[in-house]
C-alpha cells in the first residue's frame, strides 16, 4: 500500500512538472523528431563531400523555409476560418436544433439531451477546430529555438555513435543498438511524412474539388492528423464534413464523406502498411492511451505529438535485448510475434 501511495506520489508529481515545463519541452520534442528527420539529409550531403558544419546550415535553411511557408499558411487558414464562423454559426445551430428534434421524435427525452450535449453549440465545434490548429501555429511560432536546438542535435548526432563505441567498446550491444534504433526511427519518420503529405494532398484536392471553402485548411489539417493512426483521419474528416453540411447541402457532405472514406482506406490500409511495415504499428489501447495522456499534460499539441513519440519510444526499445519486451507489450496482433522473433 505504502509503495502504492508513493508511486502515486511520484506520478502526479512528474505530471506537474511536464506541465509546467511545456514551452519547454515541446519545441525540444519537435526539434528531436525533426533532427531525426533531417539526418540522413546532413548524412548526403556529407557523402558528397560537404564538410559537416556547411552540411548542417545548408539542411537547416531549407528545413527553416518549409517551417515558415508551411506556418505562414497555416495561420491565415486559420485566421480566415476563425473570421467567418459567425457567417456559418446561424446554419449550423439551426441544423444542430434540426438533429436534436429528430432524436426526440424517436423518443430520446429532452432532458438527456440537454444534459448531454449542454453548451455545445455550432459555434462552439468550429471555434475548437480553430483553436485547435491555432495550438500547432503556437508551436511553429517557436521556429527559432526549434531550429537553433535542431541544429546542435545534428551536430551532436554525428559524434554519438563514436561517443557510445568509446564508452562501452565498438563491439558493445549498445552501439548497434544505437545504429539499428537511429535507422528505424529515421525510416518511420521520413515515410509517414511522406504518406502525410500525400494524405493533405489528396485531401485538400478532394475539397477543392467539391467547392468547400478553406479547401487549403483541411488538406493541412489532415496532413497534420494522419501522423495520428485511425482517430486522426476520423477527426480529420469531421469538420470539412459539417461545413459542407451547412455551406454546400448533404449532398456535397455525403460525396466529401465518401471520398475522405476512399483516401483513409487507400492510405491507411493499403500503403500505409506496404510502406512502413507491419512491425511499426502500436497497439490501439496504447494510442489511445498516449492520446489521453499528452492531450491531458501538453493539450493539442501533446495530441499530435504523441503517437510520434510513442513510436519512437517503441523503436528504440525494441532495438535493446533487455527492454525488447515492453516493446511487444507496445505492439499489436502479428506485430508483436515478429519483433519477439
Amino acid at each position: 500500500m505504502l509503495a502504492f501511495l508513493v508511486g502515486s506520489a511520484c506520478l502526479v508529481v512528474i505530471v506537474a512538472g511536464l506541465q509546467a515545463a511545456q514551452k519547454v519541452l515541446i519545441p525540444v520534442i519537435f526539434a528531436l523528431l525533426l533532427a531525426a528527420l533531417a539526418a540522413p539529409a546532413v548524412a548526403e550531403l556529407r557523402k558528397l563531400g560537404v564538410p559537416k558544419s556547411p552540411a548542417i546550415v545548408i539542411v537547416m535553411v531549407l528545413v527553416s523555409v518549409a517551417l515558415v511557408a508551411f506556418g505562414a499558411l497555416l495561420a491565415d487558414s486559420v485566421a480566415r476560418f476563425t473570421g467567418s464562423i459567425p457567417q456559418y454559426q446561424a446554419s449550423f445551430d439551426a441544423l444542430w436544433s434540426q438533429g436534436r428534434e429528430w432524436l426526440m421524435s424517436w423518443g430520446l427525452p429532452e432532458s438527456t439531451l440537454d444534459s448531454s450535449t449542454q453548451g455545445l453549440t455550432g459555434g462552439v465545434l468550429l471555434t475548437a477546430v480553430g483553436q485547435g490548429v491555432g495550438a500547432v501555429v503556437s508551436l511553429l511560432s517557436n521556429l527559432l529555438v526549434v531550429v537553433i536546438t535542431t541544429a546542435f542535435l545534428l551536430l551532436e548526432a554525428s559524434d554519438l555513435e563514436h561517443k557510445v563505441a568509446a564508452a562501452f567498446g565498438d563491439d558493445s550491444p549498445a552501439v548497434s543498438g544505437l545504429a539499428a534504433a537511429a535507422s528505424k526511427v529515421q525510416r518511420y519518420l521520413a515515410l509517414k511524412t511522406v504518406i502525410s503529405l500525400l494524405t493533405g494532398a489528396l485531401a485538400g484536392l478532394l475539397c477543392a474539388l467539391a467547392g468547400l471553402p478553406f479547401s487549403v485548411l483541411w488538406g493541412l489539417v489532415a496532413f497534420l492528423l494522419n501522423y495520428v493512426p485511425a482517430i486522426g483521419s476520423i477527426v480529420a474528416a469531421g469538420p470539412p464534413v459539417a461545413l459542407a453540411l451547412v455551406a454546400l447541402g448533404p449532398g456535397h457532405a455525403l460525396a466529401i464523406t465518401i471520398g475522405y472514406l476512399a483516401i483513409n482506406v487507400g492510405i491507411g490500409n493499403i500503403l500505409d502498411p506496404r510502406l512502413m511495415g507491419r512491425r511499426l504499428g502500436l497497439s490501439p489501447f496504447v494510442v489511445l492511451i498516449s492520446l489521453f495522456f499528452w492531450g491531458f499534460v501538453w493539450g493539442p499539441a501533446g495530441t499530435l505529438l504523441s503517437v510520434p513519440m510513442m513510436v519512437v519510444l517503441k523503436l528504440v526499445l525494441e532495438s535493446i535485448d533487455s527492454t525488447r519486451w515492453v516493446a511487444v507489450l507496445m505492439s499489436s496482433g502479428a506485430e508483436a510475434g515478429e519483433i519477439a522473433s
